[in-house]
């Protein structure tokens, strides 16, 4: 099967359902009516977050002049029909960023990780830089709306429960004896 390939996003965001500490974490990439719902795992967003970051930033300043001038595209922020169906629905495996130099696109591929053949790209989409860097913000957000972290081992803190750090061998962050 070919992947479902998206090169005029009019959506492009991440989001969770469900309570902090049973979050479920998607992406959802829309053209139009088409539109696909990507699962995928805490840490693949704050990855996928970080290299957009850091791609964005390595790009920052060139100037293409053969490339095609690409504008914000209006209406990012509208929901696809919730009675349609998505074209594909799955958990992410890998994720891959790349850069279209030509026509000054980042394209973001990923595979089905429950498929036979994991390696094999699922979804392929094209994003303008001002549509990625709105993605890296609004993942930003949405671990933001979480549990708080350890500033030590980065893991999640419990509300009324001890941390148990494993970087302060096994003692609460800030208590030194």
């Amino acid at each position: 099967m070919p992947p479902i390939e998206f090169d005029s996003l009019t959506r492009l965001t991440a989001s969770a359902q469900g309570e902090p500490g049973q979050r479920r974490f998607y992406l959802l990439v829309s053209d139009n009516n088409v539109w696909a719902r990507v699962w995928i795992d805490r840490d693949q967003l704050e990855a996928l977050g970080l290299a957009t970051r850091q791609v964005l930033a390595s790009l920052e300043g060139k100037l293409f002049l053969d490339a095609e001038p690409t504008a914000p595209v209006a209406g990012l922020d509208r929901d696809p029909d919730p009675t349609s169906r998505p074209e594909a629905e799955f958990r992410a495996g890998r994720l891959t960023l790349g850069y279209d130099a030509q026509r000054d696109l980042i394209a973001l591929v990923t595979g089905d990780a429950e498929a036979s053949d994991a390696g094999v790209p699922v979804l392929a989409c094209r994003a303008t830089r001002v549509q990625m860097e709105a993605l890296a913000l609004r993942i930003g957000e949405v671990l933001a709306a979480g549990r708080p972290r350890c500033n030590l081992c980065n893991g999640p803190l419990e509300e009324g429960v001890p941390h148990i750090c494993p970087r302060a061998n096994g003692h609460p962050p800030g208590d030194y004896l």
